[in-house]
């Protein structure tokens, strides 16, 4: 039997063939948009140059003798490549991304140690020995142990507070659920000529949706006092549901 290297040893970015990041606005390490890929696979790499750009990258890059060097002037035929800004911008906050993580880390400690009492309240859960990026810091909340607050009620409490940023995100649900993994072909009918079997039966990803509450991590030494006042609110309305079973 093989042995089975735990992911906690590996770098993110090692696995597999090819690995890709978002510079997307949220992202800790952000251009606005744009994206990176990762792969020691110079056929993959060749395909994504000529899949975002055409002419003197791919002319330069790609060996003359591969069958792919003949595509260089076109590429795809599409340019999916960053604006260079962008890139800039991502690049020189690669510098200060320890910090980035560090301060991430330090603020989420600090939020799952105020939260974490409460029985209506799931805190995040992770191994100590891998190094946290908290893209977001997402919250269980656990209806039935909450007297009979609803998540949208308690979401609502949260904003009268001034909490602006607790969020029930729309966005986040099971992908198999959504048109594109349903009927592709009435978007991308060259690749999928009929509509794909509805997939079903995921009861602990549907639970976790239907308990999900999202709010930011911040990033700079700065913002501490936010993150005091997100504290202070979420206790202030948690306190007033346990003394009062109820809002």
């Amino acid at each position: 039997m093989p042995t089975v290297q735990k992911y906690t040893v590996k770098k993110v970015g090692t696995f597999g063939d090819i690995a890709a990041w978002s510079l997307q606005g949220q992202k800790t390490v952000t251009g606005g948009e744009g994206g990176i890929i990762l792969t020691d696979d110079k056929k993959l790499f060749n395909r994504a140059l000529l899949q975002g750009h055409y002419n003197k990258r791919p002319k330069s890059e790609i060996d003359k003798s591969d069958d792919l060097y003949k595509y260089y002037l076109t590429g795809m035929g599409l340019k999916l490549r960053a604006h260079p800004l962008a890139i800039v911008i991502a690049d020189e906050q690669f510098g200060h991304l320890n910090d980035f993580l560090s301060t991430r880390n330090e603020y989420a400690t600090r939020i799952t140690e105020a939260l974490k009492k409460y029985p209506f309240i799931e805190t995040p859960t992770i191994e100590d020995s891998t190094i946290k990026s908290w893209y977001a810091y997402g919250l269980q909340y656990i209806e039935k142990n909450a007297y009979g607050v609803t998540k949208e009620k308690f979401a609502d409490a949260l904003h009268a507070e001034g909490l602006v940023e607790v969020d029930i995100p729309g966005s986040t649900g099971l992908l198999s659920t959504l048109p594109l993994f349903i009927e592709p072909n009435k978007l991308l009918g060259r690749l999928y000529p009929n509509n794909l079997p509805l997939q079903k039966n995921f009861p602990v990803a549907e639970q976790y949706i239907e308990q999900f509450i999202k709010i930011p991590i911040w990033t700079f030494s700065d913002e501490s006092n936010i993150v005091d006042k997100y504290i202070a609110g979420f206790k202030k309305v948690c306190d007033y549901i346990l003394e009062n079973k109820g809002l």
